[in-house]
């Protein structure tokens, strides 16, 4: 099936799209973040910066509502299934650097922070609330 391009124009109009930027945080993204340390192989995810950072900007020149998710480890807010897990937090804790969006995916003034507890975006959070009162029906997620 051909997508036509008039279709996508209608589909990501800024007057009822969002960028969803999710979890651009040093942990998860620097190279001297906690998942580096963990052992795991970051480095796609570095690489991945440049294209999330240009639809980024783009998406700031075009006036999308974007939303920058942050994913916070705390042991009174995480639910007891995801400590069982994952055990003790030790990643994204909040107030520490991990936690602090990765340079140059800082939130603008006017744009939304929606701190989660979980990996899922929409899970014990008003994502769904925020979307819906801005009469997005577009969601680009990157």
């Amino acid at each position: 099936m051909k997508v036509s391009l008039e279709l996508l124009q209608e589909r990501v109009d800024p007057k009822h799209t969002a960028l969803l930027v999710i979890d651009m945080q040093n942990d998860f993204v620097h190279e001297r973040g906690r998942f580096t340390e963990f052992g795991f192989d970051t480095s796609t995810v570095r690489e991945s910066v440049v294209w999330v950072k240009r639809v980024l900007e783009a998406a700031r020149r075009r006036g999308l509502l974007i939303v920058h998710t942050r994913m916070i480890n705390d042991e009174q807010q995480n639910p007891p299934s995801w400590l069982a897990f994952w055990g003790k937090p030790t990643i994204t804790l909040e107030g520490t650097w991990g936690a602090d969006f990765f340079e140059g995916f800082e939130p603008l003034p006017g744009e939304v922070v929606l701190t989660k507890y979980t990996y899922g975006a929409f899970h014990g959070t008003n994502l769904e609330n925020i979307l819906k009162n801005r009469y997005v029906k577009t969601v680009v997620a990157v």
